[in-house]
């Protein structure tokens, strides 16, 4: 129920009308909104330190959702239309179906090498050059 998400949550939801073939629901009387639209919201607030984020939209795309992760403090490692892998010590690249053409963009200056390729580098970016559904792998050297 709506009252239970709000004491597991924190968030007050309010039923708000029938967009789909169900109900539509919107968090209420918040201040943190990071986005609103006609089927419904997103907004975040902090939890135990933490930046908790709560999504009533049912579809959302891949604009709004990289503004939210923006907001929410997330590291962006490149533009979009690009799959980034990755952990602490490695980052891959896969461009799409397009050529990218672009920079990488690391949380700090690091080492790094493109284990595909051979090539060095140190820095806080990556420029990165590859050929539709090509591939770059970097190990990087905190």
């Amino acid at each position: 129920s709506l009252s239970n998400t709000e004491k597991l949550t924190g968030f007050e939801l309010e039923e708000s009308g029938t967009v789909y073939d169900f109900p539509n629901i919107k968090i209420e009387n918040h201040n943190d909104l990071l986005l609103e639209n006609e089927y419904g919201n997103v907004a975040s607030k902090m939890i135990d330190g933490r930046v908790c984020v709560m999504n009533t939209v049912p579809y959302i795309d891949v604009h709004p959702l990289r503004k939210i992760y923006e907001l929410a403090g997330c590291h962006i490692y490149s533009p979009e239309n690009t799959v980034v892998y990755g952990d602490k010590r490695f980052i891959t690249v896969l461009s799409d179906g397009m050529e990218y053409n672009d920079y990488i963009n690391l949380k700090k200056p690091s080492k790094w090498e493109n284990l595909l390729t051979g090539e060095t580098g140190y820095g806080d970016k990556v420029k990165l050059t590859l050929k539709p559904f090509e591939a770059a792998m970097l190990l990087l050297d905190n």
